[in-house]
């Protein structure tokens, strides 16, 4: 008499509050992300650079940071032409951007001024969206 009650509860239990939890994992597993953080030191006409691979239609926020104005831009290579597809010059700035295609993006700064520049990036890495490299390789002191 209790074993035919226990499978039908089971059975409700499986139908009604499986699927909803299934589907939440599912759905936090796709915003999961994580914050990623890299300090420079970029010495007067060099440069520091981000390169992101991006899946086709992808959105991200890069947070940058500095002690002095810096050149920037969001730029690709494809077919050995560069194209730019945002810049500016900031101190500090937050740059959303959308990437058109399938491919690398770099995100890149430029110090044109005479003194050494202290640079802080962050972004929140989503799926779709993977760190292919910075630039330079070696972090700041």
């Amino acid at each position: 008499m209790f074993k035919p009650f226990f499978v039908l509860m089971f059975l409700l239990f499986i139908n009604l509050f499986l699927p909803s939890i299934l589907s939440a994992h599912e759905s936090h597993n796709e915003v999961a992300a994580s914050s990623i953080t890299r300090s420079f030191s970029v010495l007067p006409n060099k440069f520091a650079e981000l390169n992101l691979n991006f899946e086709a239609n992808k959105k991200i926020l890069v947070k940058f940071n500095s002690d002095v104005m810096l050149a920037w831009n969001v730029h690709s290579h494809l077919n050995g032409s560069t194209t730019e597809h945002e810049k500016g010059e900031d101190k500090r700035r937050s740059v959303e951007f959308v990437s058109p295609r399938e491919g690398v993006f770099s995100f890149l700064w430029k110090n044109k001024t005479m003194t050494k520049a202290k640079l802080e990036v962050e972004f929140i890495a989503v799926k779709g969206i993977d760190l292919h490299s910075w630039y330079p390789k070696k972090r700041a002191n």
